[in-house]
């Protein structure tokens, strides 16, 4: 690779991320006791930053999660070169990871795999729609 292309901006890069994002986002919410529906108070949350927000309901909590992302992917739009790609596979292996866990931890043994396959496939759908979309500008 050359040192030009290094340097090249490469904005689709923050596609697949941003899915890893929103599908840990999804799943978190997905997988809160009937009980928070009713409470926010009920949550139950790994992380203490996203448990504040999911404490003041799951508007508040989607509201965060969607402006974290789009910091994210402005940042991932405004690096280049190795940085970029540490950035975002580091958020998308943490994100990957939380998706996973939940599923772990609220779903019976014969639905984690699946949903554990569909979250892994979705990530790869991303990757395939990155890298045909990067292909056609270089």
């Amino acid at each position: 690779m050359t040192e030009h292309a290094e340097r090249r901006r490469d904005p689709w890069f923050s596609l697949p991320v941003a899915v890893a994002i929103l599908l840990d986002a999804g799943v978190s919410l997905a997988c809160q006791p009937a009980s928070f529906w009713k409470d926010p108070a009920a949550l139950q949350e790994g992380n203490p930053a996203w448990g504040a927000l999911l404490a003041k309901g799951p508007a508040a909590f989607l509201a965060g999660f969607l402006v974290y992302c789009v910091i994210i992917v402005a940042l991932l739009i405004w690096l280049r070169g190795v940085p970029q790609k540490l950035l975002g596979m580091f958020v998308l292996l943490a994100h990957s990871y939380g998706a996973a866990s939940w599923c772990h931890v609220s779903l019976p043994a014969h639905v984690y795999w699946w949903a554990l396959m569909a979250i892994f496939l979705s990530e790869a759908a991303a990757f395939a729609v990155y890298w045909q979309l990067r292909s056609k500008r270089t």
